[in-house]
């Protein structure tokens, strides 16, 4: 059926680029936005569970530990694969907050096994949903007694140990004694033989519900050859006792197991018996953190008289080191944006990079990047009205189709590609192009389209740039050269995009965590489509992403080159409707392969090289 492919992503306006009308451009939406799938989806509980050989089953979010379960009554006649389960998962349970890049994959309840068919799944049991990140290990059950009760219970008190300040001893955690705690990035390295592993903590109202919960992520991020993290020390050598230890003054914390603690293997003391340490930040492999861990609601966080006027402001969506988004509704008209306030006073010494980035999102309109609406300077904060996009990311649009072929991918690329041309034409480079930050838009007739988001790390090009910064799956060789780099750095992202899109791995990957040999990888520069994978791509595919991902810059597409090739102004495809299996291996190596930022419902972590700390 013509339907089921992702006709979304052709443009509207974009009949010129075809030779010959065919489904695309029928404007019809597809069969996820059809009054038959909404009746699926508004079917109630009991009506579900009293059909035929229905199999009732409880799914939890990955590492949410407050989250009871959702009841599904699971039955062939509602579910025919397991792509239309996870499909109808990431509607019932993904959202901005939870499960951001929708549910990709289903672990037993404790996490030994991967659920690939529905033939696996067994009455009354229950299962774990997760997007790209690893089996979070908790136990979900706990607070779920065996009928299925979908009834109120009554919260477990919650008590901490002592602060290493003046905290209160015993009694239950009350709501006021959260009030300490405000987004903040540590740094926990490992304590012992060097070299030592370093990784980047988030800590935020969503991240940091406890004590307990934090230690426990931490141990899974460091992973000790000891076993657990038992013990935490400030590199004033004072042990961490309690959460509000994490937000006082210290940011650097030393990670022990069951060993001893030896304070002189791990600082050295000057002349004069001062303690000395190396500063962590380096230039050099410094790659910016962006974290997408949000919290449910800031209770703390109000607004001027003159934002709540005009805006009635919602939920927080996201937030970051200086920053928090938060939805809000324009009170005269009814829309939905998205509002982004940025404290002055947490981005002191760092202004430059927010008035970098709000003069370049003042002054780009296109309809393939994210939209800022309008802007209100007070004091103490900035505010951004922002375009809200809700569709989730580029992988949420691969994974959640049911038919996903070239011309998808061809159709994803020209909205990539328009919004590059249109930024290099102005001399901004992006510079963090990568799948998350690629947005689907969804248009009030059902069609769907790519928004690039995230100028952060986006500058004006007025000569040779030389800050490392990017995502390494992603990063251009004369980023990692250090040789100097321009504009083209967003044509080799989109490269590694396209071939990511019609294969499902990168064309550069490192073994582990081994960040060296995959910039090894990029600075060679070697491309190699496996035949195993390839077979079925055009020629036409190949060569486009040959001339994208070329070493010498002067070689490299230029985004009208893009734009004007045949795969994607659409000549080349129109013969290739052969289906790409590549839903499974994106998951498959999004999953186990090196990332950046691995975002779970504790903590949002970044792995640090070892290079950068000399203790």
């Amino acid at each position: 059926m013509q339907l089921d492919r992702l006709e979304h992503f052709d443009e509207r306006d974009k009949a010129q680029r075809y030779t010959r009308r065919g489904s695309r451009g029928n404007g019809l939406p597809s069969p996820t936005h059809s009054a038959h799938c909404s009746l699926y989806r508004t079917r109630t509980l009991q009506a579900l569970s009293s059909e035929k050989k229905a199999k009732k089953i409880r799914f939890y979010r990955n590492g949410d530990r407050y989250f009871k379960g959702i009841v599904y009554a699971i039955s062939q006649e509602r579910f025919r694969s397991i792509e239309a389960l996870l499909a109808d998962l990431t509607r019932s349970l993904s959202d901005n907050v939870n499960l951001p890049q929708g549910v990709r994959t289903i672990y037993t309840v404790d996490g030994t096994t991967r659920i690939t068919n529905m033939d696996q799944l067994v009455e009354g049991e229950s299962y774990v949903c997760a997007s790209i990140e690893p089996y979070k290990k908790l136990d979900y059950t706990k607070n779920v007694n065996p009928n299925w009760s979908v009834g109120p219970r009554t919260p477990v008190s919650i008590r901490e140990p002592s602060s290493l300040g003046s905290a209160k001893a015993g009694g239950p955690e009350t709501r006021e004694s959260k009030d300490f705690i405000k987004p903040k990035l540590v740094t926990i390295v490992r304590s012992g033989v060097k070299p030592r592993k370093a990784v980047r903590v988030l800590l935020n109202k969503k991240t940091a519900h406890s004590f307990e919960q934090v230690m426990t992520d931490i141990t899974d991020a460091v992973k000790l050859d000891s076993g657990i993290v038992k013990r935490l020390y400030t590199v004033d050598g004072k042990a961490v006792t309690c959460l509000q230890d994490f937000f006082g003054d210290d940011d650097i914390f030393f990670a022990c197991g069951p060993e001893k603690f030896r304070y002189q293997d791990d600082f050295n003391l000057d002349e004069n018996g001062n303690l000395m340490y190396r500063h962590l930040f380096l230039p050099l492999h410094h790659l910016r953190l962006l974290s997408t861990t949000v919290e449910p609601m800031d209770e703390y966080l109000s607004v001027p008289a003159s934002i709540a006027e005009r805006y009635k402001v919602g939920r927080t969506l996201g937030d970051g080191n200086f920053a928090v988004v938060r939805e809000c509704v324009e009170r005269s008209t009814g829309r939905e944006y998205a509002l982004k306030i940025i404290s002055k006073d947490k981005c002191r010494g760092k202004e430059h990079m927010i008035q970098s980035e709000v003069s370049i999102l003042r002054r780009v309109k296109h309809p393939n990047i994210v939209l800022l609406i309008e802007e209100m300077d007070t004091h103490s904060e900035l505010y951004l009205v922002m375009e809200l996009v809700k569709g989730g990311d580029l992988f949420d649009a691969i994974t959640s189709s049911n038919k996903y072929t070239e011309r998808d991918a061809s159709c994803m690329l020209f909205n990539l590609a328009s919004a590059i041309k249109y930024l290099h034409s102005l001399n901004i480079v992006h510079r963090d192009i990568k799948p998350e930050n690629l947005l689907v838009y969804e248009h009030h007739d059902g069609s769907k389209s790519l928004k690039l988001g995230d100028f952060g790390l986006a500058t004006v090009v007025n000569g040779p740039l030389y800050t490392v910064c990017g995502t390494p799956t992603y990063v251009a060789p004369e980023i990692v050269a250090e040789t100097g780099y321009g504009l083209k750095v967003d044509i080799w992202a989109a490269g590694v995009i396209t071939y990511i899109l019609l294969c499902g791995f990168p064309p550069f990957r490192g073994s582990g965590e081994d960040q060296e040999a995959l910039f090894e990888q990029i600075l060679r520069g070697l491309l190699d489509f496996p035949a195993s994978y390839w077979d079925n791509v055009s020629d036409t595919a190949k060569a486009l992403i040959t001339g994208m991902l070329q070493v010498e810059v002067d070689q490299r597409y230029t985004a009208v080159q893009v734009l004007d090739h045949p795969w994607v102004n659409d000549d080349g495809v129109s013969e290739n409707e052969h289906q790409l299996p590549v839903a499974g291996k994106i998951k498959k190596h999004f999953n186990t392969g090196p990332k950046l930022n691995s975002t779970t419902a504790g903590v949002s972590v970044i792995t640090v090289s070892t290079d950068l700390f000399e203790f």
